[in-house]
């Protein structure tokens, strides 16, 4: 999928926002335009595999798209809304959410944020208010405390308990809509 020109590619970032050169950030699923290319290209290739259900293919490609744009515009906020993440996971859905991103704990998921990091993300505090987190997992509470006034919003963002796509994406946007409100 990353070599289809079809889809739309972002680079990986540092914890501060910046585009790492020569890099892929390889949520490319997030992106709904990606979601409905993917799909696409799935009803493609299985249809040369099953030439007989080539039309079925196209057809559920079709109904995908129609259900995810739909889904989308539903769930696209009004206002755009700034948060945190524990790794940058979450820009392929800045744009359908109207999410800004504001700088990340940590570049890798599996490694603790550095004291440094998190002064930076304290003197570049997006608003006094409380910022969103959205982590994959529970950051420990000594973590939270120092970064307050913060929201933590636990995000599946593999969509691992969902039973489709759409629903999947669905439920993503909800959780990450719901901070700040």
């Amino acid at each position: 999928l990353f070599d289809l020109k079809a889809f739309r590619r972002l680079p990986l970032r540092d914890m501060k926002g910046q585009a790492i050169p020569q890099s892929l950030d390889p949520h490319i699923w997030l992106d709904p335009n990606n979601a409905i290319g993917i799909a696409y290209a799935i009803a493609a290739v299985r249809s040369k595999q099953f030439p007989k259900h080539a039309a079925e293919y196209q057809q559920n490609a079709q109904r995908f798209a129609q259900q995810l744009r739909a889904v989308v515009v539903a769930e696209k906020p009004i206002s755009p809304r700034d948060y945190w993440a524990y790794h940058d996971a979450y820009q392929y859905l800045e744009k359908a959410l109207n999410l800004k991103f504001a700088g990340a704990l940590t570049a890798d998921a599996h490694l603790p944020p550095s004291i440094g990091q998190l002064v930076w993300l304290k003197q570049h505090r997006p608003h006094a208010n409380a910022v969103c987190l959205f982590a994959e997992r529970q950051p420990n509470t000594a973590l939270l405390t120092k970064l307050q006034p913060i929201e933590y919003y636990p995000i599946d963002e593999v969509m691992a308990q969902s039973t489709n796509f759409i629903q999947g994406w669905q439920v993503l946007a909800r959780r990450l809509k719901q901070c700040g409100r």
